[in-house]
């Protein structure tokens, strides 16, 4: 699983560009003002480390980060990495090209943290999710019934109209009674191809209390009200 890193210096234009007089408009474009007093623009940094993927199929997991995946544009030399796995052991100091293996007791959403130092002594952070589903684990399904979703969908069709349909019934028995259509977004990954979204991603989303407006940490996941008010799922997958 590789981790890749982008610690970039970048310009921006001020907020207070125009009202300053450091730039001016003319025929609907932006110029330098000549002989301003100061620059319009500012400078500031850009951090992100992330993993490849946003899954793992996998309880065990080799992460990397690859020398050609650490890009920069920064004078001052890279000092040290360390890697905050989300598997309880806390950072770890690595280095470019080195692997480190971990093992996930559970499946679910890890946070992923990515810590780097410069020999200038900036520090910059940086946290990301990796979704552990083992496909070997032996788990009681999700559905309690008559409480939960299956795990699994409940009928899959494909090729209709260039989509997947998975359906996740809240009575199987009864069939589509109810439906509530998630459409997947821009999803550059053929089917097949690890890192491709799918049925889970919904499950994932739909079960995160910070996606409900007003946000609440307190209130059953929208996924266990769509439950409870009966509704049927389906997932369109792009084909």
């Amino acid at each position: 699983m590789p981790i890749a890193i982008l610690n970039y210096r970048y310009n921006y234009i001020k907020t207070n560009a125009l009202s300053q007089n450091l730039v001016y408009i003319s025929n609907g474009k932006m110029y330098d003002t000549p002989n301003r007093a100061t620059s319009p623009y500012g400078e500031a940094n850009l951090f992100i480390a992330a993993p490849m993927s946003p899954g793992s199929s996998r309880a065990n997991v080799t992460f990397s980060i690859p020398s050609n995946l650490f890009f920069t544009n920064q004078t001052s030399a890279l000092q040290s990495i360390q890697v905050d796995l989300g598997d309880g052991s806390g950072y770890r100091t690595v280095s470019l090209g080195q692997t480190i293996t971990t093992y996930y007791g559970s499946d679910g959403e890890k946070k992923i943290k990515v810590k780097c130092t410069l020999t200038n002594g900036q520090v910059f952070e940086s946290h990301s999710v990796l979704q552990v589903k083992d496909d070997n684990r032996v788990t009681a399904s999700l559905r309690s019934p008559p409480t939960s979703y299956n795990d699994k969908p409940d009928l899959t069709q494909t090729n209709i109209d260039g989509c997947k349909l998975n359906y996740f019934f809240h009575c199987p028995a009864q069939g589509l009674q109810k439906p509530f259509i998630f459409i997947e977004g821009f999803d550059p990954i053929p089917e097949g191809v690890k890192g491709t979204q799918n049925f889970d991603a919904m499950i994932t989303r739909l079960g995160r209390n910070d996606n409900l407006i007003p946000a609440s940490q307190t209130s059953n996941t929208m996924l266990q009200r769509l439950y409870d008010e009966g509704y049927d799922l389906i997932y369109v997958d792009f084909t």
